[in-house]
């Protein structure tokens, strides 16, 4: 007598398998199960099939390897089993869910053929024009000018620099120098005569209102004797010998 659904052939439905644990590995994943307990008549193959994709491996026994995942995807599995007859179980539930590790092979996108390779134009950057903020570079003040009609003035030059951001996006230098004056009464300022030696040997002094006014001038009256001269050994209110 023939059971309805079953070839006299090929026996009865498998038991459905009984999922396990399953591990992630590099670009693949190890699904175990319990084997159906019943396969009827001849030998049975289980599959293994991911969720998503459906990647399947195959195998006669407990674990099978599902290969050919994505890594850094979570998938989670189901087996069934299949006698040599064709006749398969029921799907086992679902696997808990595994994400594999490893870099996924890159298969870049597919492109038709052309009789010629499209041209494509780009757009250039564009920025707002806008300044940075100055930054100043002060130079040595010169010696006091000869005091004229109470008053005498030493200058220094002053360069203000700022980057400037062109519409392009690219970057520019700009800069500027300008000369500062500073003026101070002499006639009625108390005065102080300052010495000191020059590196050639020379005696100089000068009478100035401040010491640093009096530095200044010693210095430029050294460089002033001869080029390259230069006041040694600082300044003094009593006279030195240079020799």
């Amino acid at each position: 007598m023939q059971i309805p659904g079953n070839s006299p052939s090929a026996g009865k439905k498998p038991t459905t398998p009984i999922i396990g644990t399953a591990v992630a590995g590099s670009l693949s994943a190890s699904v175990p199960f319990t084997p159906s307990t019943y396969i009827g008549k001849g030998t049975i193959t289980y599959t293994a099939t991911s969720n998503p994709s459906g990647i399947t491996g195959t195998s006669a026994s407990s674990p099978i390897t599902v290969s050919g995942l994505l890594g850094g995807t979570q998938y989670t599995f189901s087996v069934v089993g299949t006698t040599n007859y064709g006749v398969p179980s029921g799907a086992s539930d679902f696997s808990n869910p595994v994400t594999p590790t490893g870099a996924s092979p890159f298969f870049p996108p597919f492109f038709p053929f052309f009789p010629f390779f499209p041209t494509f134009e780009s757009t250039p950057p564009t920025c707002p024009v806008s300044y940075g903020p100055y930054s100043y570079t002060f130079g040595d003040w010169s010696v006091y000018s000869a005091c004229v009609n109470n008053s005498q003035s030493r200058t220094r030059t002053v360069t203000s620099t700022r980057i400037r951001t062109n519409a392009d996006c690219s970057q520019t230098s700009e800069s500027s120098t300008t000369t500062a004056t500073e003026s101070q009464a002499c006639g009625t300022l108390p005065q102080t005569t300052y010495y000191g030696c020059c590196s050639n040997g020379l005696s100089v002094s000068y009478a100035a209102s401040s010491a640093q006014a009096g530095y200044d001038n010693l210095r430029g009256a050294c460089a002033a004797d001869e080029p390259g001269n230069n006041l040694m050994g600082g300044i003094f209110t009593t006279p030195q010998n240079c020799a």
